[in-house]
């Protein structure tokens, strides 16, 4: 049986004489290791793809407040070169310190409103939630760069001096508009200095030295500083918002934000209420697409069929 790579290096010899041998197994060696080298250059370029993506992020502005007066925050998002088609945000606060003075304004950067605390809800929980989409009319131009996602109103409640509480962001969940990744992103904390009192600081005393000495030394009494005590503010009232109502027979079952199509805010919000029962959570009830109180699988069959869908 003849020797491939033998026969391969004659092939070689007698066509081009003056190649010494030096040269063909120089030739043989690239040509074996060229397969190496490209399934190398493939597996590179596979880890480049699975590199972490570029995270936004999502402050306050400003990042520090005083209270008193009351004062409005604006929730911003940096989304870098991403278009943004979906954002979800949870926040905390201690509501015994602070409270919100009145109902959260979302921008129209994304105008589909799916979540918003309204402002009683988040003074008895001390807890926030923005879920946003971006409308159908606005596909065309989704919000990138810099840009504000709503505003809220705080006002404190504690009567405590140099007091101080904070506003955190407790969860997100960010989707571009091409649906291929969920997005990371870097938080920030906005802080609040409650009811500041400056410490008085106090003088020296005078010195008394007459030229002659008096027959009777006068005696100088200390003066008492006055205490200024602080005026405690009252808690705002809040607004009782009216009961969620049932998502009306004239949409597609899977239309949970009725915008007349079963997209992938629908999903978003579907998937944040999937294993849940509905009677607990506020418009979960739109999820329960075949009205067995459950929010699971065969849910997902009938969303799974409209998805898509208009009405």
């Amino acid at each position: 049986m003849s020797n491939p790579i033998k026969d391969f290096y004659w092939k070689i010899k007698f066509r081009f004489p003056r190649v010494n041998a030096v040269s063909v197994i120089g030739l043989l060696v690239a040509i074996t290791a060229l397969p190496a080298a490209v399934l190398l250059i493939r597996q590179a370029t596979q880890l480049r793809s699975k590199a972490a993506p570029e995270a936004v992020t999502l402050s306050f502005s400003p990042s520090g407040v005083t209270l008193p007066p009351n004062q409005t925050i604006s929730l911003n998002m940096d989304a870098k070169a991403y278009q943004i088609g979906f954002v979800r945000v949870d926040m905390s606060f201690d509501k015994s310190k602070v409270q919100l003075s009145g109902d959260i304004q979302t921008t129209s950067a994304l105008k589909n409103v799916i979540v918003k605390t309204t402002q009683s809800d988040a003074n008895n929980s001390g807890n926030i939630s923005i879920a946003l989409g971006l409308a159908p009319g606005d596909s065309a131009n989704p919000p990138t760069g810099i840009f504000e996602l709503a505003q809220i109103p705080f006002a404190v409640i504690t009567a405590n001096s140099n007091d101080s509480a904070s506003l955190n962001i407790t969860n997100y969940q960010i989707v571009n508009t091409a649906l291929t990744q969920g997005i990371p992103a870097d938080t920030q904390t906005l802080n609040f200095t409650l009811n500041p009192v400056a410490t008085p600081t106090a003088s020296a005393a005078p010195s008394l030295e007459p030229t002659q000495a008096p027959t009777t030394s006068p005696t100088v009494g200390p003066t008492t500083a006055p205490t200024v005590k602080p005026t405690p503010t009252q808690a705002p009232q809040g607004v009782a918002s009216p009961s969620p109502t049932a998502a009306s027979s004239s949409f597609v079952k899977g239309d949970i934000d009725e915008d007349g199509r079963v997209t992938i805010l629908d999903y978003a919000v579907f998937f944040e209420f999937f294993g849940k029962t509905p009677v607990a959570l506020q418009n979960s009830g739109k999820c329960d697409l075949n009205n067995d109180s459950k929010i699971n699988i065969l849910d997902y069959a009938v969303f799974f069929e409209n998805f898509g869908k208009t009405n």
